[in-house]
């Protein structure tokens, strides 16, 4: 049997091709398939079978795409109701690829619809040699059960991810191997490790969110393109800002509307980049390119905005409010005793909570998602504002006072 991850930096996405006597499957697959397709041509394996865990929310999957250059039945949960041609798959299905065996497992949580696929090296192994989850179990987390195009309420999800994880995910053999959907830095978990791929066993042991808890307990718990220094420098007044080295796509599918219509401004040698991981979330709606780039956009004679940053150290002081922008979880952990919180994924619409008159220190992990949240403020009528750099993991490992929340 021949197993490829395939992982997608920006978007923290892994996907995955199995295959066996000629034969492969593509689990959870990116927009760009060509990847997959070289891959199959390398191993000399024909794609029959695209399968997917669950209807993704953060990123634009490649399933129809890949389907119609290879001929692939697309196999999705049935609860997802897809309205595209595939099979509808149920709890215990099976799906042969060559002499390689894969089972759906009905694991809902994170959507209604979720599955993870059980893999058998040999049809006739009575256990499995790895289970890929989706969305369901990460490595050192659980998928989020708060995501907006889930169809049930959060806390009923909650409870069927407890079942998912308790009844199906743990009873398997501590060694079968966990290959997740995502890693550290996708907005579908709140603490994944960065390591990529685990074994039940590991994450019986080490997992935070598989503690042992009742389901009560655990329901309450879940229910949770420049870079900014040329970006400060100068940039066209009122833009948002969202650097293309961090998670990029996953805060414009955050911050913008899909059908909003989009003006570029980043690196020319990185336009080509830009403009595919858009896609990758299915924002395509682009009215072009700034022709130029700010300093065209300056030749021109047009003003220019800048923004201010200093080190996280130096910029609190008396005199400033503080705006912390992580989620909730990191908050929960530590945070500087005073600072306001409002997560960046709700500054939009919670803008008007915060004293326009005031001079804001914008804070985050590390500076990436605080530098968002100055164009987020500017472009809502704040003019006083400084990005903290370094964030709150410089302070802490300055040795400097937080207070839990």
């Amino acid at each position: 049997m021949h197993l490829r991850q395939f992982y997608v930096g920006c978007l923290a996405h892994a996907s995955y091709l199995i295959g066996d006597g000629g034969e492969a499957v593509v689990v959870d697959p990116s927009r760009d398939i060509e990847m997959y397709l070289d891959e199959a041509a390398v191993q000399g394996l024909r794609i029959t079978w695209v399968l997917e865990t669950h209807l993704h929310a953060d990123f634009v999957s490649g399933h129809r795409e890949l389907a119609a250059r290879t001929g692939a039945t697309i196999g999705i949960g049935a609860r997802a109701e897809a309205g595209f041609p595939h099979r509808a798959l149920r709890d215990g299905d099976q799906i042969m690829i060559g002499g390689t065996r894969i089972v759906a497992l009905e694991t809902p949580g994170h959507t209604p619809e979720s599955l993870s696929f059980a893999v058998f090296e040999r049809a006739a192994d009575p256990q499995p040699v790895g289970v890929l989850t989706g969305d369901t179990l990460f490595v050192g987390d659980v998928g989020r059960v708060d995501i907006l195009s889930s169809r049930l309420p959060v806390a009923e999800l909650a409870g069927l991810m407890y079942d998912s994880l308790h009844r199906k995910l743990l009873t398997l053999p501590d060694h079968t191997r966990v290959y997740p959907a995502h890693g550290a830095g996708s907005l579908c978990g709140r603490s994944m490790s960065a390591e990529r791929s685990s074994t039940i066993g590991q994450e019986r042991a080490t997992n935070p969110a598989l503690a042992p808890m009742s389901r009560e307990a655990f329901i309450a718990d879940v229910l949770d393109a420049r870079p900014f220094a040329d970006y400060a420098a100068g940039h066209v007044p009122g833009s948002l800002h969202v650097p293309l080295d961090g998670q990029y796509a996953s805060w414009v599918g955050t911050l913008v509307g899909p059908d909003d219509r989009l003006v570029l401004v980043s690196d020319p040698a990185r336009t080509e980049e830009a403009v595919m991981r858009l896609a990758r979330v299915g924002y395509e709606n682009l009215s072009g390119v700034l022709d130029g780039g700010v300093p065209g956009w300056a030749a021109a004679g047009r003003r220019l905005q800048r923004a201010a940053a200093e080190a996280v150290i130096g910029a609190i002081r008396a005199g400033r409010r503080v705006l912390d922008v992580r989620r909730a979880p990191e908050w929960n952990d530590s945070h500087l005793e005073g600072a306001h919180h409002i997560p960046l994924a709700q500054l939009a619409a919670r803008a008007g909570e915060l004293d326009r008159g005031a001079e804001w220190v914008v804070v985050c992990a590390s500076g990436y998602r605080s530098g968002i949240a100055l164009s987020v403020l500017e472009r809502a009528g704040f003019t006083r504002l400084v990005n903290a750099a370094g964030g709150m993991d410089a302070w802490r490992r300055a040795g400097l006072a937080v207070v839990g929340g």
